[in-house]
């Protein structure tokens, strides 16, 4: 099962920080089955709930989304080994060689 655009959004939101291991990327689009390991980073004394965002049907896509999926589209079939969240959006990834 692959997650299409901008659905693929809600997770990093979801997340707010931490991050994402062994994405599979199928045709440009995040595969969520198998699911890829997360990783939830526990801030102490810090904000640790989801984003507002997440729970909103629609909301403003943000400069790192366009990114990600600009990313995605240049990955086409393989992989993101690690793709970091942080204040709900996608940070940084860690590609194959």
């Amino acid at each position: 099962m692959t997650c299409r655009r901008p659905a693929g959004t809600s997770c990093p939101s979801s997340l707010n920080f931490g991050r994402v291991e062994g994405l599979i990327v199928r045709g440009g689009d995040p595969v969520l089955s198998p699911r890829p390991c997360i990783v939830r980073e526990f801030k102490f004394a810090g904000e640790n709930s989801p984003r507002p965002e997440g729970g909103l049907a629609t909301f403003a896509l943000k400069k790192q989304h366009l990114d990600l999926f600009a990313l995605l589209d240049s990955i086409g079939d393989g992989m993101i080994h690690v793709l970091t969240i942080k204040h709900g959006l996608p940070f940084h990834a860690e590609l194959p060689g």
